[in-house]
């Protein structure tokens, strides 16, 4: 098995969506993205495999010097509700 290092993930996606590589890893939500995005005529090729290899927490950090930070954080959580 032959593998690969890129720079980025829009990099690894682009490389499967041309059929140079067989198997990509990278997140699930950067690689949405980035499909829905930029690529979204892959959406209809790629397929992603179950279980996850890791299941990671992601945080969103905004600072209280920024313009109202209080309604944002409040929108983002009625959000994920």
């Amino acid at each position: 098995m032959k593998t690969y290092e890129v720079n980025n993930d829009k990099q690894v996606i682009g490389m499967l969506y041309k059929g140079r590589i067989d198997l990509a890893f990278t997140g699930k939500i950067i690689g949405k993205y980035i499909i829905n995005t930029e690529i979204p005529e892959a959406s209809e090729i790629l397929e992603w495999l179950e279980p996850s290899l890791k299941v990671e927490m992601n945080y969103l950090v905004i600072s209280k010097k920024a313009k109202d930070y209080q309604r944002k954080l409040e929108d983002i959580n009625r959000g994920l509700e």
